[in-house]
Formats: C-alpha cells, sequence, structure tokens
C-alpha cells in the first residue's frame, strides 16, 4: 500500500502525542462536519422530522458562508408557528449501541439572535420499522450569536439499554421545547459522536422492560356484562384509604390559600365544610421552607390548616425546599422544622426531600444539576431528620421514566428513604384520543409502569418496606393549548380518568398512598385541575368524584370474581387492554355495610350489571350515579344534580341488577 506524500508530510510534522490523538479519535457519525459538497436538501445523511407541513427542504440547507471550521456548516431555520427539526438518518447514519460504553456527542453552535434551542439523543429499537422510540437525552441549549461547543454523554445502562435502544439519532432544532411560535436560525457544525469507557465500570442498572414484576391484578376477566360475585367472608385486605387524598399547594399558595402573604388565614368557613365533606386522608403541602414566614410559623399554620378541615397530620407529607428545585435547604435548617413540629405536638412524620428536583428549568439556577447531586442531599437531609425523630419517613422525588432521575437515583440512594413520589402524571391528548383509551387504555399502561417500578424499588431495598407514596398525579394534558385551559382535565373525562385509577389504588397493593392534584382554582384564572373554587358556592366534577369516592369506601376489599367487558386499544396505540367496567367492593369495619365502586369508561356502551353477595343478607339497597353528557363542558358546575343524581337498583335476595349507564361512575350501599 502506498502513503501520498502529503498524508506523510502531515504525520511527520505532528508531534507525536498529537498523531495518537488523531489516530484514536473517531467520529462514529458520517457528515457531521457538512464538508462533503452537496446540492442535496438536507444533506446528506440528514433528514427532516416532525410534522409533515413544517418539512421545509429550504430550512435545512449546508451553509458556505457561515462556518466553525472547514468552508461550511447546517443552517436550520425555524419558521414562527411551525414545529419542525432534523435529525440525523437513522437508515442512513446509524449509530448502533454497545453494551457499557459512553457516547460523547460535541458540536459547535450559534444563532441569528440569542435564545434556547433544543438538543436530543433519540434511540430506537429498529429501523425497519422505525419503532420503538426513547429519549436517552433531551436538553434546551443557551444559544448565543458567537459559536459555543457543546458536549454531552450518554452511557449504556445509565441512560439507555443497549437491548432497547439498539439505534441513537441525534435531533437539533431551532427552538427550546414549548417555543415553537419563535423564529429563530441556527448553525450547528462539527457534530462528533464518540465511544468513550464508562465512567461507572461494573455499575449497571436493572432494565425495568426485562425485570419481573407483579402485573396488575384486573380480578374480572373478559365478558359480556358485568357480573361480580364476592363472598363477605373473604377479605383481601384492608383498602389502600391513603391512596384518595388531595395534595394542596402551599401555605401561601398562588391564589393566597390558605393564607395570604400577610399572614392572615383565607379560608371560609363554607370552605372548610366543604373540605371536611372530602374526608381526606391527608394531603401535601410543598415549599414550606420558601414562604414569607418563618419555617416554625409556616409549620404551625399548615398544622392550622389542617386541624380547620378535618384533614389528619398523621400522613400529610411536607416538603420544605422552594417549589421549582432551584434552591436547597441545609440539613439543619429541615431537622430544626422537624424539632419544632415535635415540639408542638404534631403528628407530621413523612417528609419529602424537594418537589420534582429532576426539572431543568432553562437556563434557571438549579438546585440538583444532577442526579448525583440530590442522592447526596437526601442522604444528608434525611441523617439529620432521623437524628431528631428516628420514626420520620423520608420521602424521594423521582421521575420513574427517566433512568437517571428514576432508577439511578432509587438505586444510589437506597437505604435513605422510605417512600418515593413519583407524579404519575398523564400527559395523554383526551381531545384526539378515543375516551376510552383515555379513562382506561392509558390508566391501565400507567400502573403496569407503576407495578415494575415496585419490582425496581423492592430489588434495591432488599429487606426494607419500601413502597410508593404519590403526592401528585392527574390527567394533565395540554391538548386545548394549556394543562389549565385543557377542560378535560376537569370535567366527566378527567373525573372517569381519576375514578378508574382510584379502583385499582384503593383495591390493589400499588401504592401505600397518594394526593391528586389540585385542591383549588379560582374563577379568574380558572384552573381545570382545581377540586374546588374559593370564589364561587359551586362545584366542580373533581370535587364531586372524591367526595363520592371517599363517601363509599369500606374498610375491606373484597375478592371479586365474575367478567366485564374489555377494552383493546387499537394497533399501534400505547394503551393496554383491560376492564372497560373495573369495580370495587369493600365491607365496613362492622361487616354492616357492602360498598361497591363501577366505572364504566365507555362513551356509548351501556354495561348489564350484576352483583351478588354471599354470606350477606341485604336488607336494602342503594345507588347514587356521576355522569355529564358533554366531553367539552367546563369543569365547574352550574348545579350538583348536572352530575350527581340517584341511580335505581333491583334487589333480589342478596343479588343487586342494573345497567351501567355510559360515562358514569356508580356507588352501590348494601346494608345487612
Amino acid at each position: 500500500m502506498r502513503i501520498p506524500i502529503s498524508m506523510l508530510l502531515c504525520i511527520l510534522v505532528l508531534p507525536w502525542g498529537a498523531q495518537q490523538a488523531h489516530a484514536q479519535t473517531k467520529n462514529l457519525l458520517r457528515s457531521g462536519d457538512f464538508e462533503t459538497e452537496s446540492t442535496q436538501n438536507p444533506p446528506p445523511g440528514w433528514v427532516m422530522w416532525g410534522a409533515e407541513q413544517s418539512k421545509d427542504p429550504q430550512n435545512y440547507t449546508r451553509d458556505k458562508s457561515t462556518f466553525h471550521s472547514g468552508a461550511a456548516s447546517l443552517r436550520i431555520h425555524h419558521p414562527a408557528n411551525t414545529s419542525g427539526y432534523i435529525v440525523t438518518s437513522v437508515r442512513e447514519n446509524a449509530l448502533p449501541t454497545k453494551k457499557g460504553v459512553t457516547y460523547e456527542i460535541s458540536f459547535w453552535a450559534k444563532a441569528d439572535k440569542p435564545g434556547m434551542a433544543l438538543f436530543q439523543v433519540q434511540g430506537f429499537g429498529s429501523i425497519e420499522p422505525l419503532a420503538d422510540y426513547s429519549s436517552p437525552l433531551t436538553r434546551n441549549i443557551q444559544v448565543g450569536t458567537e459559536w459555543h461547543k457543546f458536549t454531552f454523554q450518554v452511557t449504556e445502562s445509565l441512560d439507555f439499554f443497549a437491548d432497547a435502544a439498539r439505534y441513537l439519532m441525534l435531533a437539533f432544532s431551532a427552538v427550546a421545547t414549548g417555543s415553537n411560535e419563535l423564529e429563530r436560525t441556527l448553525w450547528i457544525d462539527d457534530v462528533m459522536v464518540e465511544e468513550k469507557p464508562s465512567p461507572t465500570p461494573g455499575f449497571t442498572l436493572l432494565n425495568p422492560a426485562t425485570v419481573e414484576y407483579n402485573k396488575v391484578q384486573h380480578r374480572l376477566t373478559p365478558g359480556n356484562a358485568l357480573n361480580i360475585t364476592v363472598d363477605a367472608k373473604r377479605r383481601l385486605h384492608p383498602t389502600v384509604r391513603a391512596a384518595s387524598a388531595v395534595s394542596w399547594h402551599r401555605v401561601q399558595g398562588y391564589m393566597n390559600l390558605p393564607y395570604d402573604r400577610q399572614g392572615q388565614y383565607k379560608l371560609t368557613p363554607e370552605l372548610e365544610t366543604s373540605i371536611r365533606a372530602m374526608h381526606l386522608p391527608h394531603t401535601r403541602f410543598y415549599g414550606l421552607g420558601d414562604e414569607p414566614f418563618s419555617l416554625e410559623d409556616t409549620l404551625d399554620k399548615a398544622a392550622y390548616t389542617l386541624d380547620h378541615t378535618g384533614i389528619p397530620q398523621d400522613g400529610t407529607v411536607l416538603e420544605l425546599e422552594e417549589q421549582g428545585a432551584q434552591r436547597r435547604l441545609a440539613p439543619q435548617v429541615w431537622a430544626r422544622g422537624v424539632q419544632h413540629s415535635l415540639n408542638k405536638g404534631y403528628r407530621f412524620r413523612y417528609w419529602e426531600v424537594a418537589n420534582e428536583p429532576w426539572i431543568h428549568r432553562g437556563d434557571h439556577e438549579v438546585a440538583f444539576p444532577t442526579p448525583e447531586d440530590y442522592i447526596a442531599h437526601v442522604k444528608e437531609v434525611g441523617a439529620a431528620i432521623h437524628k431528631v425523630q428516628p420514626k420520620a419517613l423520608i420521602g424521594l422525588g423521582v421521575e420513574p421514566k427517566d433512568l437517571r432521575w428514576g432508577n439511578q437515583v432509587i438505586k444510589q440512594a437506597a437505604g435513605h428513604y422510605d417512600f418515593v413520589a413519583g407524579h404519575w402524571y398523564s400527559f395523554i391528548d383526551p381531545i384526539k384520543n378515543p375516551f376510552e383509551m383515555v379513562t382506561a387504555g392509558e390508566n391501565y399502561l400507567i400502573l403496569d409502569q407503576m407495578s415494575r417500578f415496585n419490582a425496581l424499588l423492592k430489588a434495591y431495598n432488599p429487606g426494607r418496606d419500601v413502597y410508593q407514596y404519590d403526592t401528585e398525579w392527574s390527567l394533565h394534558s395540554s391538548a386545548a393549548g394549556s394543562v389549565l385551559s385543557t377542560r378535560q382535565n376537569g370535567n366527566i373525562v378527567g373525573s372517569m380518568h381519576r375514578a378508574v385509577r382510584l379502583i385499582y389504588y384503593l383495591r390493589e397493593d400499588i401504592v401505600r398512598g397518594a394526593s391528586a392534584w389540585e385542591m383549588f382554582s379560582g374563577l379568574g384564572s380558572w384552573n381545570s385541575l382545581g377540586v374546588l373554587s374559593p370564589d364561587s358556592d359551586k362545584k366542580t366534577m373533581l370535587y364531586w368524584t372524591h367526595r363520592t369516592i371517599n363517601e363509599h369506601l369500606g374498610d375491606w376489599v373484597l375478592d371479586i370474581q365474575g367478567t366485564t367487558p374489555y377494552y383493546q386499544p387499537s394497533p399501534g396505540t400505547n394503551g393496554l387492554a383491560g376492564p372497560l367496567a373495573p369495580a370495587i367492593v369493600m365491607l365496613s369495619r362492622d361487616a354492616m355495610t357492602v360498598t361497591a365502586i363501577v366505572a364504566n369508561a365507555s362513551w356509548s356502551q351501556s354495561v348489564p350489571c350484576t352483583l351478588r353477595v354471599n354470606n350477606f343478607k341485604v336488607r336494602r339497597a342503594s345507588g347514587i350515579k356521576l355522569s355529564h353528557d358533554d366531553p367539552n363542558a367546563p369543569p365547574l358546575l352550574e348545579r350538583k344534580e348536572d352530575f350527581v343524581s340517584a341511580f335505581p337498583v333491583v334487589l333480589n335476595g342478596s343479588q343487586l341488577t342494573c345497567t351501567i349507564p355510559p360515562h358514569s361512575i356508580v356507588f352501590f350501599t348494601l346494608e345487612r
């Protein structure tokens, strides 16, 4: 083999160290320097992605007038109110993955005006067909008018698993997530992907997709009708009453409730009565150490609020740090707050360390830049709390679907926490998706993910009683432009979503406790997630949903057997199959009352229902129905009767029969 003289001269003039570095540097990505002459738009190895109407080749061009090195760069133009972006072609520019290695991605970028752009690493399980999408890395990056180098790393078994994400793809957008209304031009150059040794050799995470776990028990098998048989003597376990809570915001929240900034208690007797009628088992406050009052005063105010609304202190979760996870409190401050609570005789013992610590909000300061920062903080805070309250329960904030902020955190913090708050929101679009998918299929997918996560908790904490105590959850869609304006989050759609979820939370061993988001919303800027409105005597559908469920809770879950119609999601969708009309049947502590909750998650199909109770002589039976026929209705009801009504049942001995109407939640009470 003959070596060209020009190449030989280059080798000779390079110092030996530089020759070695040059020889070892290998860019796994083709066409990352944009030096190949081409008239193709986008350049070879790159393809347009996103909405079809936003795929304009003239927005993704090789630019010879602007470059970091060489003779050209890639120009990415984002017109206002579009949603297109560019990616490396998996089919032509594949980045196959290996186990136990790190991929370092670097690139240079500049923009026509300063602002936030978006960089992503996306993973795919297969190329033909392109399937099993995941996002090992998503970052909004601050770009300016001068060239700046960005470097990121993704590590196999920490950020993704090679047997699931077999190929990686890079994605660039000239605007940040949620900023499609902006116009900006971004240039990138010298994009490089290098294979590096893992920074944590030997450290691996369990793959949630392959771990053995207890699958969600649906109890009922597929059938044409809801036919249930229970035996009053066959008790499964106590009802998970702590799952039926509703979360507060803060002591001095954005609505100046329950206290305003001057420290005045603002709950009216009417509001106190409405909250007390919900029979909440607990609630959750966050940001107690970031209020306009002292920490001690804020704790006093939280205790006063709970006592005046009938919510137990024991079981209520308190989080002290700034709600946006931008600042942290010193361990001794946490200990001071806990000591004050003990001195005052309060019964608080659930302490959640930081609210959503994984969230990085653009260019804001963050308290926990890495999971390791948060893990160290949890260990220090937990140790400080236990010195003053040995039986305190320490809560961990995790993002379960993120390997580093979920899987890694629960592994490396094992032994230093007692409960985990995963905030299992559903972000499904309730306008574009079928009602049955939003209320049933999506819930069954989330419940399955929660069950897998329970298996990880158990595996990482052998011999310890560690559990999920979720402090925020709801249908949380922005389909109408924002979460707050999406009526479906709080009307019959959101109510049915919550009812199906709560049937499983109350019946199965998935969570030890949970509190849905959130207590209040104001008429001036309506928040579809609000349960109560402080400036109206009207109630929301969510209020009556939570209240009626709690009014019908028994003390023991009874084993149910029988059939129910099943929902089968369409091929290619993410939901899971399961009961179209799930149910829970409970027995009171004195064994004198049986209650049942059934949620018909079909929008149009009525479900014939038979409930037979053995070893229980029924004297009287009654029913209540919650339903509304407008999926676009505002959550706030003009009249209670527009949502809540009596429901007729036929009683024959110990057998109850009826027909469950579509999109309705039905409650039965059987008295001995």
